[in-house]
């Protein structure tokens, strides 16, 4: 049989089909939320947190599983999973408290916040959100304020009503039938009523609230006052200054007044208990002696009084004193001196007028002068005065004799002296009277100075003498700041009794040891196995007597470790030791570490056993035994000594390449540590040392260092190679002379050639060190000696050459100077002043061309504008030259004399003298003339030329006239400034006469 299902499949896909529409309609469903309540919420200055209920609503067909988050819009959430059945509507509570704290403290119009609801779940939509807005609104609040209501005035009403006033309403009643819905009403009270009772009604979306207040009318203040503290003569109200000057003004019995006002005049004052000059009662101190003025002045809101004026008068407590009386030795007659005219005295009660005189005999009793002086205030009585007059005498203490000191409570101690109408001054506490005598009574402990006393002034006389009052110690009983412990135990004692001069304490602490200290400490050590008692004995004592006391301090016993160890303590590996336990103490387990890094053994047996091991290296292990009781631990060590039973000989060397002659450490590192060594150093030595030092001394050379060890389980031995270099030489040239700022070089003469070499060092003789150039240039800055060295380094560096030095000298440069005379005469040269400083040799140059090596040349310079140039130098090295541009005027210079002169006024050159005559001479420093013998006939010196009056007027000596005839002369001269150069000239002349 053949069925056809192809009918019932196409229903079942129709079926699934609507079945998915419908499912996905169904769970598209939205999702909202919505507050319980309306959404404008009403608050009130008490709702600081506010709780607010929401309802989130699901419609039927919304996903079985849904997760919710509710944002509430003051920035926190509520996030929570439901399970729900989707097959009816459903609804959930949430409640959330809001912070209003700020919102209904400032009493705000509104805040509004947007709650957002969001859903999450597996179905579709996967998200669906909903937004609800609510607000809080500030419920009404009826406030305002009102000032004092003028007659017949109008009132302006300030409203503080809140929250803002464009959305309220208000209703005034002002109690007189008068309405008003203005926020800041003005209204004019009637003068009828005393009161009214003013109403606001203020009104907003969220209800109603009435406030009353009543207020009163206010008329013209009336000020009145009232006093304290004064006093009334007649007129006057007077303030008494001795009792304080303190006033307290009233203004409280003043009508009609709300405020006060007042002034003060007429002298200082100081305002006290905290008023003001706008207080109701003003206390105020008054400072001078004068007449104060106080005006108070009433206000209220509407009205002020008039003035309201007093006049206080202050008055001070009248000067007087009584000039004192000196106590006198002889009868006198007394009148009061100085006396207050309205003053009344008396002397011993008994009046004694002014200007009146009284006798005063020797009396035992004083004389007491009193007196009276009536014022406004009262009557003022001054300080009395009190002399004596006595008749002095020799006056001593009997009893004690001397300062004494008593003990505490001992039996009284007569005070007498010689003379008994004198008192005892000092502690009157310690003194008494018995039938007529003074005893001192010793019953309290200090020291006590005493004086009697007689007379005063030039009367007076005094003995004095010290009781010192001593209590015996009272106790010795101490404390201890511990009872008991473990040694060793320092304990410090302390006794109960204050410490106080004159005591004495000794201690003995139980084990031989003393102290004299008030306070004592001392270190108690049991050195025995088992627990001590040291008894502790104070004694305290003075020159009253003596108290001990005893306590015992228990001082218990540290354990006292101790190892043992069998046989030797160095062992070949591997090694067994047997260690002993020698703790005393009382111990019990003690604690074993073999420090071998095996665990801690703890064992109460008295030996153990160990075995160690020792591979490459001889191993020293310490072996530490705790042992504890109750006063703590106690540790003991012991080594012992393992070594491998093999060698492994190693050593290093400083240096694998070394310069010859440099001594080269060989340091052994055999493990285990070797006990006997042979060193063998090629074919040059041996040494038996541990870390030997040993010399090579043939360059370029290969050298087997070998070692042989041996330990206390092995012998072995190794080799190393070491290789010398060659010790490179320094070289180097400099001149021996140089200036301050010149370039000097230093030429490096080392063989550069070497291979070996690694560097050079230049310490330049001026602080200054180079290693980085073969041939350094320096200047030097300062002069004097400096002393150049040079090191050459080798291979290893540490082979270097012996240090090159060599020292130059250092000198300030010289300096060219030079000067050209003033004086150019044709034919002769000009002379040159050379002004150098510092130099050996110069160079002169006309116009770049050389004219003289001199120090100070003459040069023929013809005439015109030229230049000079000088170069001056020091010995070659250091050199300096300047340069002139000189204008040189060549003038004729020429010296001479007539060839012949006539004395008699006849013949070619006639005149009275014949004299020298030339250009540019300055000074003639010598005319000699001579006849034909050569005999001198005349002769001028220094004088200036072309001067008649300087010459040869003809005659001789005598002045007799010469012959005619003819005569030799000679000149010596100079021209311009060159007079330190001159010039020397020879020559004829004839003399003719008439006859």
């Amino acid at each position: 049989m053949r069925f056809d299902l192809s009918p019932l499949f196409m229903k079942l896909a129709y079926l699934s089909f609507l079945y998915l529409v419908f499912t996905y309609t169904a769970w598209a469903q939205k999702a909202t939320i919505r507050t319980c309540d309306q959404p404008l919420i009403c608050v009130t200055e008490k709702d600081s947190l506010y709780s607010l209920c929401v309802k989130v609503i699901i419609p039927a067909g919304h996903c079985p599983v849904t997760n919710y988050t509710i944002s509430w819009g003051d920035g926190k959430k509520d996030e929570f999973t439901q399970t729900l059945d989707y097959s009816k509507d459903n609804e959930i509570t949430r409640m959330h408290t809001y912070n209003l704290s700020e919102f209904t403290r400032s009493c705000g119009s509104g805040v509004d916040y947007n709650l957002e609801l969001r859903t999450d779940n597996t179905c579709q939509p996967p998200v669906d959100m909903d937004i609800f807005p609510i607000t809080f609104k500030s419920s009404p609040r009826a406030q305002f304020s009102v000032p004092d209501i003028c007659q017949e005035n109008a009132v302006r009403i300030g409203n503080t009503s809140c929250p803002s006033r464009n959305e309220m309403t208000y209703q005034w009643d002002f109690g007189d039938g008068g309405t008003s819905t203005d926020i800041y009403p003005t209204h004019i009270f009637s003068s009828s009523q005393d009161a009214y009772e003013v109403t606001l009604r203020a009104t907003n979306s969220c209800g109603t609230t009435t406030t009353t207040h009543t207020i009163s009318t206010r008329k013209t203040p009336l000020a009145q006052l009232r006093l304290e503290g004064v006093k009334v003569m007649g007129s006057d109200t007077l303030v008494c200054l001795e009792n304080g000057g303190i006033l307290a003004l009233d203004g409280t019995v003043s009508l009609g007044s709300s405020r006060y006002q007042w002034q003060i005049s007429g002298g200082a004052y100081t305002l006290v208990s905290n008023t003001l000059l706008t207080s109701a009662v003003l206390r105020v101190q008054l400072k001078d002696v004068t007449s104060y003025q106080f005006t108070l002045v009433a206000l209220n809101d509407c009205e002020t009084s008039s003035p309201r004026t007093i006049r206080v008068r202050t008055v001070a407590k009248p000067e007087l004193t009584i000039q004192h009386q000196p106590s006198v030795c002889t009868p006198i007659r007394y009148r009061i001196p100085n006396p207050n005219p309205n003053a009344r005295y008396f002397v011993n009660g008994q009046p004694l007028a002014i200007g009146q005189e009284r006798a005063l005999e020797f009396s035992s009793q004083p004389y007491i002068v009193t007196a009276e002086l009536p014022y406004a205030c009262g009557t003022y009585t001054p300080k009395p005065d009190t002399f004596y007059v006595r008749e002095v005498r020799s006056l001593k203490i009997l009893s004690p004799s001397r300062d004494t000191s008593l003990c505490l409570g001992t039996a009284l101690l007569p005070l007498t002296t010689s003379e008994t109408w004198g008192n005892w001054q000092g502690e009157p506490g310690l003194v008494s009277q018995q039938s007529g005598k003074t005893y001192f009574n010793p019953k309290m402990a200090g020291t006590y100075p005493y004086r009697y006393v007689l007379g005063e002034g030039e009367c007076r006389t005094e003995v004095s003498v010290t009781l010192t009052v001593i209590a015996a110690p009272e106790s010795a009983m101490f404390t201890a700041s511990v009872r008991e412990g473990c040694t060793p135990l320092n304990v410090t004692f302390q006794p109960r009794a204050a410490q106080q001069t004159g005591f004495t304490s000794e201690w003995s602490f139980g084990n031989a040891t003393t102290s004299e200290a008030y306070a004592a400490s001392t270190r108690l050590e049991n050195t025995t196995t088992d627990r001590q008692r040291f008894l502790i004995t104070h004694s305290l004592k003075n020159t009253c007597g003596t108290k001990r006391d005893t306590l015992t301090i228990l001082v218990k016993p540290l354990p006292k470790a101790g190892i043992g160890v069998d046989s030797t303590v160095i062992r070949c590996a591997p090694a067994r030791f047997v260690f002993s336990n020698l703790t005393v103490g009382n111990a019990g387990v003690s604690v074993w570490n073999f420090g071998d890094g095996t665990p801690k053994h703890a064992s109460s047996e008295d030996t153990v056993a160990h075995v160690y091991a020792s591979r490459d290296q001889l191993q020293t292990y310490t072996i530490t035994l705790t042992a504890k009781n109750e006063c703590g631990e106690n540790q003991a060590t012991a080594q012992v000594k393992v070594s491998p039973s093999t060698a492994k000989p190693l050593f290093s060397m400083s240096e694998s390449v070394v310069c010859p002659g440099v001594p080269v450490q060989f340091t052994d590192a055999t493990v285990p540590v070797a006990t006997r060594w042979l060193w063998r150093f090629g074919r040059e030595g041996t040494s038996t040392e541990q870390n030997p030092t040993f010399i090579f001394q043939q360059p370029e050379t290969t050298y087997t260092i070998t070692l042989v060890a041996v330990t206390p389980c092995g012998t072995d031995s190794t080799q190393k190679r070491i290789q010398t270099s060659i010790r490179p030489q320094a070289s180097f040239s400099v001149d021996s002379l140089a200036c301050i700022g010149k370039p000097v070089r230093l030429l490096n003469t080392s063989d550069l050639t070497q291979t070996q070499l690694t560097g050079f060092l230049w310490d330049l003789g001026n602080g200054t060190l180079d290693s980085a150039h073969v041939s350094p240039q320096l200047s030097y800055q300062n002069s004097g000696p400096k002393t150049i060295k040079l090191t050459v380094f080798g291979t290893p560096r540490s082979c270097a050459s012996r240090t090159l030095q060599r020292t130059i000298q250092v000198r300030e440069a010289p300096t060219a100077a030079f000067s050209v005379g003033e004086t150019f005469c044709s034919a002769v040269p000009v002379k040159l002043t050379n002004a150098s400083v510092g130099a050996t040799a110069y160079e002169w140059y006309l116009d770049g061309s050389p004219v003289s090596t001199g120090q100070h040349p003459e040069v023929s310079i013809p005439s015109g504008v030229h230049q000079l140039t000088l170069k001056a130098s020091y010995l070659s090295v250091c050199s300096d030259s300047t340069t002139e541009a000189t204008a040189v005027p060549m003038d004729s210079c020429w010296v001479g004399l007539p060839e012949a002169f006539t004395p008699d006024g006849v013949g070619p050159s006639t005149g009275e003298r014949i004299t020298v005559f030339g250009n540019k001479l300055e000074k003639v420093k010598l005319f000699r003339i001579l006849n034909r013998w050569g005999n001198t006939v005349f002769e001028n010196k220094d004088f200036t030329p072309n001067d008649r009056e300087l010459g040869w007027n003809g005659k001789d000596s005598r002045g007799n006239p010469m012959p005619a005839d003819l005569y030799q002369y000679e000149l010596i001269y100079s021209y311009g400034n060159r007079e330190d150069e001159p010039n020397r000239k020879v020559g004829t002349f004839y003399l003719l006469r008439n006859k």
